[in-house]
């Protein structure tokens, strides 16, 4: 299945500045859009970026991980590692409102 994508997530717990109470919003949120592949098999949707907050997201491929929780729920997950070797896992819950 292929089509195209616009999105934004926004942490719940958002990063605040240390003195002040506004939201860090770059550190806190993330926005793309262009197209999707899902790849039934492995579990996987890629989202190749058009249009995206972080510039370098821009023609790449983002692979995400997809199960769906229930008949209104679709959880998209990600294992990064970063600096120092630690690994962090992200989850996104898109909840059908239709």
């Amino acid at each position: 299945m292929r089509g195209k994508i616009a999105g934004s997530a926004f942490s719940r717990c958002g990063a605040l500045g240390p003195r002040t109470r506004q939201p860090m919003t770059h550190k806190s949120m993330e926005a793309y859009c262009g197209t999707f592949e899902v790849r039934e098999n492995n579990g996987e949707v890629i989202h190749r970026p058009e249009l995206a907050e972080w510039p370098h997201y821009i023609g790449s491929n983002q692979i995400r991980n997809y199960r769906f929780q229930s008949d209104d729920q679709l959880i998209l997950s990600l294992e990064e590692i970063v600096l120092g070797g630690k690994k962090y896992r992200y989850e996104v819950t898109w909840r059908r409102v239709f």
